[in-house]
């Protein structure tokens, strides 16, 4: 888990287009929505994320893409951890204590 939070620092403050493209292939979806969220994320990066199998990652990549794609009106969209603007580096404090719902942090996009 270590590992997954320095990551996600990392995406987080990154200003290397670069570095972001290899981070958005992490095994953890923290760092690949950390990188979907950072503004200098190219646009052919977050493209690729968006369509991530993890809903939180795919929707962060959507709402900072310039082309928007469209999730068929997911009901998923509606979970709090899917839309949760929380910084990913803390989501192993602030998901433990938070009230909103007990759903799933890693919502699937596919079944």
């Amino acid at each position: 888990m270590k590992k997954s939070i320095e990551e996600a620092v990392k995406a987080k403050k990154s200003k290397d287009s670069k570095e972001l493209k290899k981070l958005s292939k992490s095994s953890h979806y923290k760092v690949r929505r950390a990188v979907s969220r950072n503004p200098h994320t190219s646009q052919k990066t977050l493209k690729k994320l968006q369509n991530d199998p993890i809903l939180n990652v795919a929707y962060m990549a959507n709402k900072f893409a310039e082309k928007k794609i469209s999730f068929k009106d997911s009901p998923s969209l509606t979970y709090p951890c899917v839309i949760c603007e929380e910084d990913e580096s803390e989501f192993h404090i602030i998901c433990a204590i938070c009230k909103k719902t007990n759903y799933h942090k890693s919502t699937k996009l596919f079944s």
